[in-house]
């Protein structure tokens, strides 16, 4: 399968940008994940396997020779009328070589090794499929690190304000200006806030093992803004990607194609089988009245099979029938890939959307926060109006890491659906 050029071109570009940043980017993760992780090891060694019924397959349609050798102790008594009877004693020893060549058998080897090879774009479609998986996880992962760092640092500032805000209302307490009421509310949201520095520290913790898990190294300083690869103008444009180069939609094309070769070839079942043949012989003492021979013969033999109690029929039928529910699987497997671009676009879309409101969100509670301040300071706000306001802000901060986080990995599933996440499928013949 082919990608389009222009994205092609894209993801290139990405990747040198993301070469030029600094600390540990993005494309690099991915590099160590795609290169190192044991699960995408465990099915490039099961592919190997794979491929490995094409020259099983290959090899039925090649000569086929064979030797053999003997070494024989004859011991025994012979009676005759005269003279007396004698005992006799002998070695044989001999050796033979056979060979076969199939020149016609109902292009049945012909359609066995249409079908390994299919099956082998077909294994390279299911290795596609985990490599573009291994990634998307990879990459959520470098995600989630980002966006838990991102909130708890801003948790960790929303502490730092608040002790300091605690202090001020404690000296605030002593001297008259507020009162006891104005320091439990301090002290109350205080320990709030460090519970939530709490749970903002154990969920940055799993997300650091679950990337030293995924990319095998722990993560060290990440992109805060890591570079995405560019998307699709439009939908239909990332459908008609899909359609193309989804390795979903190759490993049931794939598969079909097999399952019709190997119903092509149950049907050649019923045909002859012709072969040439050739064997050698050479005996040294092959009875006690011969001390050598040697015999040579070739010919073609012929063969067809007349009744095998329906065995042949069942077979072709058996086949017939998986081949009609391969094809169905064609059709199943590219409404998914469309289902999986259009849920992954429109995700995409919203997260979008959410970073402008976020982003909005977050400027409006910064300069409420300011204006609530002040005007604490004056009297007119209370220490419940500045702490409700430094709870909003804390809060637009986390729903705007969500909703990039959201974004960059909506971006990857979009990808991934596309089946343009991980190296392109090979049309020829395989990887």
């Amino acid at each position: 399968m082919r990608r389009v050029d222009g994205l092609l071109a894209g993801l290139a570009a990405f990747a040198a940008l993301a070469g030029r940043a600094t600390g540990q980017t993005l494309e690099e993760a991915l590099s160590i994940a795609y290169e190192t992780n044991p699960t995408i090891a465990a099915e490039r060694a099961r592919q190997d396997a794979t491929k490995q019924q094409k020259w099983q397959a290959l090899s039925q349609a090649l000569p086929q020779v064979e030797a053999e050798a003997s070494y024989v102790k004859n011991d025994g008594t012979i009676t005759q009328l005269i003279p007396t009877p004698r005992e006799i004693g002998y070695t044989t020893k001999s050796y033979a070589v056979s060979g076969r060549q199939t020149i016609f058998s109902g292009l049945r080897n012909f359609n066995l090794i249409r079908a390994a090879k299919a099956r082998v774009k077909a294994g390279d479609a299911q290795l596609a499929i985990v490599e573009q998986d291994v990634l998307q996880r990879a990459a959520q992962s470098y995600f989630d690190v980002v966006r838990d760092m991102e909130v708890y640092s801003a948790t960790k500032n929303n502490v730092d304000v608040l002790i300091r805000q605690k202090r001020e209302a404690e000296v605030r307490f002593e001297v008259g200006e507020v009162t006891k009421t104005d320091v439990a509310q301090a002290d109350a949201r205080l320990a709030q806030a460090r519970a939530q520095l709490t749970t903002a520290q154990a969920r940055l913790g799993v997300s650091r093992a679950s990337f030293k898990e995924i990319i095998g190294e722990p993560p060290a300083t990440l992109e805060a803004d890591p570079g995405l690869p560019p998307t699709p103008a439009s939908l239909e444009e990332a459908k008609t990607i899909a359609a193309a180069a989804a390795p979903l939609v190759w490993r049931a094309r794939m598969a079909e194609e097999a399952s019709r070769r190997d119903f092509a070839a149950a049907k050649g079942a019923f045909s002859p089988t012709v072969s040439i043949v050739a064997n050698y012989q050479h005996a040294d003492d092959p009875s006690s009245f011969v001390s050598e021979q040697d015999q040579f013969a070739y010919g073609v033999r012929a063969s067809m099979p007349i009744f095998l109690g329906g065995l042949n029929v069942s077979r072709a039928r058996e086949a017939q029938a998986l081949n009609e529910a391969d094809r169905r699987r064609i059709e199943e497997a590219e409404r998914r890939a469309i289902s999986n671009v259009t849920q992954a676009w429109e995700q995409l879309t919203a997260a979008r959307a959410n970073i402008v409101s976020a982003t909005s969100q977050v400027e409006a509670n910064r300069l409420a926060l300011t204006g609530v301040r002040r005007e604490a300071q004056l009297g007119v706000r209370t220490t419940l109006d500045v702490l409700d306001a430094e709870q909003e802000f804390l809060n637009a901060q986390v729903a705007l890491a969500n909703a990039e986080r959201d974004a960059r990995l909506a971006t990857f599933l979009l990808l991934a659906a596309m089946g343009v996440l991980g190296p392109d499928i090979d049309d020829g013949e395989g990887r």
